[in-house]
Order: C-alpha cells, then sequence, then structure tokens
C-alpha cells in the first residue's frame, strides 16, 4: 500500500505525516512548521499506516467532533451529533438513552475506577492459586479420561479374547469331529498307493503260480501266498472305507449360533457398554456410580442425566423445587444422609404443582444403594407429593411410609410393614436428621 501524499499541490511528491482536522488535509513535514505558526489552535494528528490515530474524538460514523457527552444506556462517551434529535442522517444515535455531561459522571467514575483497581489487586494476588488450581483441575480431567479409555479397553479386550478362544475351540472341535467320522486324510493318502499295492499284489501271485510245482521253493511260495492273503485283507479294508465314504455323501455337519441368536448377539456388541456424564457431588467414587448405573440401569435405560436441582446450591424451600421440576418427566430424586445414598425414580409428568397435592405413578420406584435394592410401588396414587412446609415427599407419611424434606432437614415416618413403597425401617434413615444433599435429575433428556 502506497503512503498518503501532501495535499498541498507543491508537495504532491511527499508523503503525509500528520492530517489536520480543521483543514481536512495529509500535511507532509515541510508543511507542518508554518502551519503550526498559522493555525496554532488546530488539531492536527499522527498518520499511522495511512490511518488517522484520532484521540478523544467521536468515532461515531466518522463524527469527528470531540467527546462531550456520556451515554449510560451503552457505557461510552459521545458527542452533539450523536444526541441531535434532528433528523439527519448519520445523526441522533443516543437521542433517546440516558445522556449525562462528561463531568457529571467524573466522581461516579472515579469510584468506579477505585473498585475496579480494588478488584484487579485482588485477583492479581489470587490469580496464581486459580491457574494452579486450573491446572490440577485440567489433570484431574485428563486422569478421568484416561481412565474410563482404559477401562473400556480393558473390556473390550477381554471380550476379544473370549471370542478368540471360542473360536479356537470350536475349529478344535470341527477337526475332531471330521477326523473321528471320516479319517479323510489317512483314507486319501492309502488310497493314492492302492493301485500300485494291487498290481504288485497280483503280479507276485501270478509268478507264485507259475513255480507252484518247484518243491524246493514250497516253503517259500506258501509264505508269499500268505503275504498275498494279508495284502488282500488291507485292501479290502481300504476299499471298504471309500465305499463308506461314499454313503456319507449326503451327511452335512453344519454350525448353528446356538438359539439362532447370531444377529441378537451382533446387535448387543454394537450397542454394548454406555457412556453418560453425570454431574453429582453425592456420586463420586467409581463404586457408588458403578452401582447406582447397575441398580438403577436394571429398570430403566440410563441415556443421559441432566441436573435439574441441587439442595445446597438452589436452596431447599418449596418454590425452589417447584419451579426446578415443573412440567418435567422421568426424574431420579437422590438422596444423601449420614453418608447412606438412597432416592426415588418418579416417572410421571409433574404438571400444575401445588401444596397438598398428590401424582399417581404406577412405575415409580425407591432405590437403595446401602442395600443395593429396588423397592416397588404398592399404592401408586401416594407415589409422590409436595407441601409448602415440606418441600418434597416420596411415599405418604399418614401411613408411615414415607420420606420428606423440611427446613433442611431430611425426615421419615416408616413402620415395619410397608405400605406406599416395598421398603421398612432397615432401608432408609429414620427420624430427623442432617440432610447432606438432594438432587435431582432428568433423565434420558
Amino acid at each position: 500500500m502506497e503512503n498518503k501524499k501532501c495535499s498541498y499541490s507543491k508537495h504532491q511528491d511527499f508523503d503525509a505525516i500528520i492530517y489536520c482536522q480543521e483543514c481536512n488535509k495529509d500535511m507532509c513535514k515541510k508543511c507542518i512548521n508554518l502551519h503550526q505558526q498559522l493555525f496554532e489552535d488546530h488539531h492536527i494528528y499522527k498518520l499511522d499506516n495511512n490511518k488517522v490515530l484520532f484521540i478523544n474524538l467521536c468515532k461515531e460514523n466518522n463524527h469527528m467532533i470531540k467527546y462531550q457527552y456520556y451515554c449510560k444506556d451503552h457505557n461510552i462517551l459521545c458527542c452533539s451529533s450523536c444526541i441531535a434529535k434532528i433528523d439527519v442522517e448519520g445523526n441522533g444515535q443516543h437521542k433517546d438513552c440516558n445522556i449525562y455531561s462528561i463531568n457529571n459522571i467524573k466522581n461516579e467514575k472515579k469510584n468506579k475506577l477505585s473498585e475496579n483497581i480494588k478488584y484487579l489487586e485482588d485477583l492479581s494476588n489470587r490469580i496464581e492459586d486459580k491457574i494452579k488450581e486450573l491446572k490440577i483441575l485440567f489433570e484431574k480431567i485428563n486422569q478421568n479420561k484416561d481412565e474410563l479409555q482404559l477401562k473400556i479397553q480393558k473390556i473390550f479386550t477381554q471380550i476379544r479374547n473370549v471370542l478368540n478362544q471360542r473360536e479356537d475351540e470350536l475349529l478344535l472341535e470341527i477337526d475332531n469331529y471330521y477326523n473321528e467320522l471320516f479319517c479323510i486324510d489317512n483314507i486319501i493318502n492309502k488310497s493314492k498307493i492302492l493301485p500300485k499295492k494291487i498290481k504288485i499284489t497280483l503280479e507276485k501271485g501270478k509268478s507264485i503260480e507259475n513255480e507252484w510245482n518247484n518243491e524246493n521253493k514250497l516253503n517259500s511260495l506258501i509264505n508269499d501266498c500268505i503275504n498275498i492273503e494279508n495284502n488282500i485283507k488291507d485292501i479290502d479294508l481300504i476299499n471298504d472305507n471309500i465305499d463308506k465314504l461314499k454313503e456319507f455323501e449326503n451327511i452335512k455337519i453344519i454350525f448353528v449360533p446356538e438359539n439362532n441368536s447370531l444377529n441378537n448377539f451382533i446387535n448387543n456388541i454394537k450397542h454394548f457398554g454406555s457412556i453418560f456424564k453425570l454431574d453429582s457431588v453425592i456420586l463420586t467414587n467409581i463404586e457408588d456410580i458403578d452401582l447406582f448405573y447397575k441398580l438403577i440401569s436394571s429398570r430403566i435405560k440410563l441415556k443421559n442425566m441432566k441436573l435439574l436441582y441441587k439442595a445446597t446450591k438452589d436452596g431447599i424451600e418449596f418454590e425452589n423445587v417447584k419451579n426446578k421440576v415443573e412440567g418435567k418427566t422421568n426424574l431420579i430424586f437422590l438422596f444423601c444422609v449420614e453418608s447412606k445414598i438412597f432416592g426415588a425414580f418418579i416417572n410421571c409428568k409433574l404438571d400444575n404443582i401445588q401444596s397438598g397435592k398428590y401424582f399417581n405413578d404406577e412405575n415409580a420406584f425407591v432405590f437403595s444403594l446401602c442395600d443395593n435394592k429396588i423397592f416397588e410401588i404398592l399404592i401408586p396414587e401416594k407415589a409422590i407429593h409436595f407441601r409448602v412446609d415440606h418441600t418434597v415427599l416420596i411415599g405418604n407419611t399418614q401411613v408411615n411410609n414415607g420420606f420428606w424434606i423440611y427446613k433442611g432437614q431430611f425426615g421419615s415416618s416408616l413402620s415395619k410393614e410397608p405400605t406406599v413403597y416395598n421398603f421398612q425401617k432397615s432401608n432408609i434413615p429414620n427420624g430427623i436428621k442432617n440432610l447432606t444433599e438432594l438432587e435431582i435429575f432428568e433423565i434420558n433428556s
């Protein structure tokens, strides 16, 4: 890109280095001194890469007027053209905004500057620790990723080993089957020498027959006759085996997957294993997560779990819970009380939640990780309900078979015999306890 040239006709061969706002001219080095002597009050600006470096001039629509006002709505400085209400093209960008003179916001901006300086100082003191924490978190995330990948590799290596072992067993079984039933290789090898053996034996027999009257060779001839008889037995045996093979011509040995389950087997392999994201402070160690997944997935498919509510973050009041679960379905309520982890699955849609309202759910169930059990619903009409004073209740406390949240505390009223759900006192913490955490998840979303 060529440099801008001086606007003065006699200096058009010289590069411009400044711009005068009032004259609207680009000027070279030779023009500067004379211009400054004649026009001391003009505003001149240095050219950088052929661009004017305007300072304290409004750049809105190239107004090029000094900043005089402050727009609070947009938190920017503006000029008189920006706030002009006259309908002129390029003017009035901030005519409907809250406008203040620059002097009026001086103290406000000074106070804000003091706040920003304090914030930056505090941040400066903490930023190194934050970066260290970030590195530790990043390493932990990568470690978790490596562990997951290694676990998957180990499982599929086991599957491949079992498949290879089964393949070898079946191939060996086929070899043994054919060898025992047909002895094909042995028969074929013997059949190859059969024509020659017959020919040699026949020639030997004729030779003996020609010399039969030779008394001097009688012993030898008799012995040769015996050998011929034995050869004929061998020949007949080979010939019989060949004939037997013809009998097996229509016999077929086939391999059929057990119960014709090949397609199901392949389909199961294709969809074997699940990967899902779990954002939980209750389920943190791998053992609890594996136990939870196996227990719940025995009843419902866990494709994904979206965290809707966390008591320690969102608050324990009725309205907090209601706002998070209103209109939702397929929910897991996960409780942690005194290190015991348990909860409930609610399948019905929680529409129009009101204090005291019960929801009917035939598919609901309660579960306990401590017992590794699922407890069936006995009275679907009492599956779950909400109250202003007790937030959320699983089951029904009136018949002593339910648990609830009350003012940040966990409470339960349990009888020896199950009524609403098929759990008993030993399965759920009894009485009033400290609630460690309550999380509510929407599954398969």
